[in-house]
Parts: C-alpha cells; structure tokens; sequence
C-alpha cells in the first residue's frame, strides 16, 4: 500500500511540474505574398506593372513587426521596415505603425479565412495584399 501512494506521488509531482506549453498567438508570426503595382521608368516616364512580394514577420510579443517589400524584377531593389503594431483580437484586425500611439495608420490587415488581408496607400492608390502563414523553422 505504501509503494502504490509513492507511485501516486510521484505521478503527481512529474504531472504538476511539466513545463506548460506556450500558447499559440491567433496572429502568426510571419506571412507572405505577392500582389501586382506599377512602376515608372525615371528615364523614360514609361508606366509598367510589376510583380512585387510583401513579407511580415512580427515579434514573439506581437508589439513590433518587420516588413519586407520588393519587387520581382531584382534590379528595383528592396525596402524593409520596423513597424509598432496595434491588434485588436475581437475582430482579427492589425495596424502598423511608425512609432507607439501614432495616430497615423501606414498598413491595416485583417484576418479572412485564414488569410491575412493587408491593405496600404502607394501615392493616391490603395494597394492590398492577400497573406499566408509560413511555417517559422
């Protein structure tokens, strides 16, 4: 009888000190997509569409977010920014912006079955954007 209430110590004791498994966060950590934008030749003022990419890829505490934008043509070049990030959890909503309380919004996404949709001005045009999940290795 003595050996079956040690046994039953111990499973509750491994069983009470397991480490818990961290939550998973609704918003993922990094995303990815394409979407089609215009660009102006410099030299010649030529209008052309292009292919571009778009990468978010936020902190593990979801308060900053780096943010990734180029274009499929290589030679164009690549932007990335760091980004504050508001969520709103209720509606699967995101804003990034410049600095911490700023009132100016730079890129709004929602979360649509399963997509991140993000949507952001270029000049007069309002771009979008439609995100998948990557698998962080």
């Amino acid at each position: 009888m003595k050996r079956i209430f040690t046994l039953l110590a111990v499973i509750a004791c491994l069983c009470s000190c397991e480490k818990e498994k961290p939550q998973e966060h609704w918003l993922f950590h990094t995303w990815g997509g394409t979407y089609e934008t215009t660009v102006i030749n410099s030299d010649t003022g030529e209008i052309r569409s292009i292919g571009a990419f778009i990468d978010l890829r936020f902190s593990d505490d979801r308060t900053q977010c780096m943010l990734t934008r180029g274009y499929s043509d290589e030679t164009l070049g690549v932007t990335q920014n760091t980004y504050y990030v508001d969520l709103n959890k209720d509606h699967l909503h995101i804003a990034l912006k410049v600095a911490p309380g700023d009132s100016e919004i730079e890129y709004v996404g929602d979360i649509e079955q399963g997509y991140l949709i993000l949507s952001w001005h270029e000049g007069k045009e309002e771009k979008s954007a439609q995100l998948i999940a990557h698998k962080v290795v």
